[in-house]
């Protein structure tokens, strides 16, 4: 019985893990009072965005984007207290986007992921990461 229930747990877990290396599932540990965060569907499709009051702590998910692709990165913030910053994991690089460097370019990796973290510190307002395909330097017109 305890075999069969360990099992289980162990399909459970790995199936979280695929969903979440996969960009379906999303890892948070905050707190806030009020967090309303907005789906990517339709015109939000390449864009995370939420409003918050008092939060603290991260959200932390991939992103399925087009393989080996660069990508321009924009955070708009606007915070009436506390702060947000956005960290990228990209193809062997990494950038940490906040309110005095908001935008940057990565590329994905082989598979079309890239990880982004969003850390709140003691944080009210709202904020967007939008991102778009970069063919300023990739050759593409």
């Amino acid at each position: 019985m305890i075999l069969k229930m360990l099992a289980i747990a162990a399909v459970v877990a790995g199936l979280c893990y695929l969903l979440y290396r996969n960009g379906f599932l999303v890892l948070n540990t905050k707190r806030a009072l009020v967090y309303i965060g907005s789906p990517r569907i339709g015109k939000n499709r390449n864009c995370l965005k939420a409003t918050f009051s008092a939060c603290n702590g991260s959200i932390r998910q991939f992103l399925r984007l087009k393989k080996a692709c660069r990508y321009r990165f924009v955070l708009e913030s606007d915070t009436t207290k506390g702060s947000v910053c956005v960290r990228i994991r990209g193809r062997g690089e990494a950038v940490e986007l906040n309110a005095g460097n908001p935008s940057a370019v990565i590329e994905t990796d082989a598979a079309g992921k890239c990880c982004v973290i969003v850390q709140f510190t003691r944080a009210d307002g709202n904020y967007a990461l939008r991102w778009e395909e970069d063919r300023s330097r990739s050759g593409l017109s």
